[in-house]
């Protein structure tokens, strides 16, 4: 079975207010994979876009208004990556950037047309159903504070994500999971 890791180290920083800016985090974004039975399972990353709800849109009683959340597209190093590349803990920088304190809800993963699954035959293209243009949903449901850094681990399961059909068509629908902290 093929499990690919993605890895959300998010680490945020205090910085510095000017007259009119509110608290920021910083947040990067890494990619890591482990043993597959494919030759490669090539996904190609368009972006990563965060949903927060500013801290200063937060209820007093620390419920999240919905309606005042807002999505934030990261600095993303774009192109096709390798999954089984980053096995044995090796990881790749996805993306990175500043987000206002707050809480985090989910990251969606953009993915592109340049998907890929290499066999031991041939070089097949993985197609997307659904959900290239929303982005593949990973849950977060974590508040970013500018006091401490939040270190966030994700599970990209490549064994449940690559499908093949009844005619042989290969197909892309990503399975990702939050790695608990206690789990790492």
């Amino acid at each position: 079975m093929v499990v690919a890791t993605v890895s959300l180290f998010a680490y945020l920083t205090s910085c510095s207010e000017s007259n009119d800016s509110h608290p920021t985090g910083k947040i990067t974004v890494s990619m890591t994979d482990s043993i597959a039975n494919y030759l490669a399972v090539n996904v190609d990353v368009k972006a990563l876009r965060v949903h927060v709800t500013p801290a200063d849109n937060l209820a007093d009683n620390d419920s999240v208004s919905l309606d005042s959340s807002q999505w934030f597209e990261l600095e993303t190093h774009a192109g096709v990556y390798n999954l089984l590349d980053f096995s044995d803990g090796v990881d790749t920088l996805l993306a990175q950037g500043e987000l206002p304190v707050g809480y985090v809800s989910q990251i969606r993963l953009i993915l592109g047309e340049n998907n890929s699954i290499v066999t031991l035959t041939d070089t097949f293209a993985l197609n997307i159903p659904s959900g290239s243009t929303s982005g593949f949903k990973i849950l977060v449901n974590q508040e970013l504070t500018d006091v401490e850094s939040l270190d966030l681990l994700f599970d990209f399961d490549a064994g449940k994500s690559v499908i093949v059909t009844g005619n042989g068509v290969f197909q892309l629908k990503p399975v990702l999971h939050l790695v608990e902290p206690e789990n790492l």
